[in-house]
């Protein structure tokens, strides 16, 4: 009997004590041989996954298809390279996180009687996420989709070495079989998928937000795709430097519809790649610290033959960015909502709102669901091609979403779009807000102080002139 009760005490000895030590010593193996291991080729499942333009269900469906096509040892050896290849900043790997981790889950179940609980230290969040029986996964129709974020005490590597010792031991290959979906099968499971998780997510914006990160993970994720931003000067800095020295809110009060036309114009103006160049720079600008792109384009290359000019490249542009006095991440925010629009998909709308917290609404509408507008640029009231901003400003929680990070996941899953900006005289704004403010849309009539709001985006803007250029800082 005393035997028998040893497997309460024994098991988790080993998960505390074993595996950790295992996943220790794998490494250690690895760091023993030093840089020149590291500059082996990628493991070619991981490079495979690494191709711009794969959508994160698409990655795990390819990976998992192609370690199950490999003899069993084979593809144990492939995922323990997945783990030492050192992925975790690097790229379009990086998003959702415990890429290796996730494919053990697809690619294990446990032996009768046995489970496969996730390491010690590790949880999902949040709560109604933690009980699938895949965590983090939920596996609809052969399709992955994750559900949860991971917290971990540990680092990915040695939680997901230690997961993979797990499932040898106490799993067995799955029955399930892999193999890359279309569009409209990943829609189907995702559909299906929302409607077993009704009964357990919260309605509102808890449900609207886990919504938009299933569906994303549906999407091409930006990083997979974009380089790393350059300096680019194609247009004046003035320009944009103009949107961002009124005072309030950039969807509101703060915004200035004659500077915005004039710059969108000129955008718009522009070949598109150039116009990216130019969001992304002066995305960058005024950073206090690396933007996340930067930082994993920097652990992403560090075993490249030319890493060395390739980080010195990266750490100049960051310093030369953070110099700057000036910050334009709102605008860049807002020029990303007015120059893109969702791509059709069956799969819903392929570009998310901004995490900028919840916003307050000028005005009372219809569209304003529990809070907030669904539209895509829902912070916008449209007469023509001139936007009005109906946002007074935002309550926020927690950290607001990285202007970059936004700008390229609309350059990667949005379009170009189809409206054409173009500067209009004070007269025709002056009619335009005579006509948004008798407008029959509002639910309620509007108070003296929102329609001094409105009234401030129309004001005059002062002309560009060569004094109004911020310095650029001299080059080493």
């Amino acid at each position: 009997m005393a035997f028998l009760g040893a497997r309460h005490w024994v098991r988790p000895l080993m998960r505390a004590v074993w595996w950790p030590a295992i996943a220790f010593f794998l490494g250690a193996v690895a760091n023993a041989a030093g840089p020149a291991a590291n500059t082996s080729a990628v493991p070619p499942v991981l490079a495979q996954a690494r191709r711009p333009g794969v959508t994160p269900v698409q990655r795990l469906l390819e990976a998992a298809a192609a370690l199950q096509a490999m003899p069993h040892e084979q593809a144990v050896t492939e995922l323990r390279a997945i783990i030492n290849a050192g992925h975790e900043g690097s790229g379009p790997i990086k998003e959702g996180g415990n890429f290796p981790l996730k494919l053990c889950r697809m690619l294990f179940e446990p032996l009768p009687g046995k489970t496969l609980p996730l390491p010690e230290g590790m949880r999902i969040e949040p709560d109604f996420a933690a009980d699938w029986p895949d965590e983090p996964l939920a596996i609809v129709d052969g399709i992955p989709f994750q559900v949860g974020t991971v917290i971990s005490s540990a680092p990915s590597a040695a939680s997901s070495a230690e997961f993979l010792e797990l499932c040898l031991s106490e799993g067995q290959w799955s029955s399930r079989r892999y193999a890359p979906a279309d569009e409209t099968k990943i829609a189907a499971a995702l559909d299906k998928l929302l409607k077993l998780y009704e009964a357990k997510v919260p309605p509102g914006r808890v449900r609207d937000t886990f919504e938009q990160r299933l569906r994303d993970q549906s999407h091409t994720a930006a990083a997979a795709s974009l380089p790393p931003p350059v300096e680019a000067n194609a247009l004046p800095e003035a320009l944009i430097a103009r949107c961002a020295a009124t005072r309030g809110s950039p969807e509101g009060e703060g915004f200035r519809i004659s500077a915005y036309l004039e710059l969108l114009a000129a955008l718009q103006a522009l070949p598109k790649e150039t116009a990216f160049a130019q969001l992304r720079w002066w995305a960058v600008l005024g950073r206090p610290t690396l933007p996340t792109a930067l930082t994993q384009a920097l652990d992403g290359n560090r075993n490249a033959p030319n890493a060395a000019r390739l980080t010195a490249s990266l750490q100049d542009l960051a310093s030369r960015a953070a110099s700057r006095s000036v910050n334009y991440e709102q605008q860049v925010i807002v020029l990303s909502r007015l120059l893109f629009e969702p791509k059709p998909s069956p799969l819903g709308p392929t570009l998310h709102l901004p995490a900028l917290g919840r916003p307050s609404f000028i005005g009372s509408r219809d569209e304003y669901q529990a809070g907030r507008s669904e539209a895509f640029n829902g912070s916008f009231i449209f007469l023509g091609d001139i936007p009005f901003g109906v946002v007074g400003g935002y309550t926020l929680g927690g950290r607001r979403e990285d202007a970059l990070a936004y700008l390229d996941h609309c350059i990667a899953n949005g379009a170009w779009t189809t409206r054409r900006y173009m500067p209009v005289p004070q007269a025709t704004l002056d009619k335009m807000l005579d006509a948004l403010l008798k407008s029959p849309r509002w639910k309620s009539p509007l108070t003296d102080r929102e329609k001094k709001m409105f009234a401030a985006q129309i004001e005059p803007v002062p002309p560009i002139t060569a004094a109004a250029v911020p310095p650029s800082p001299a080059r080493p």
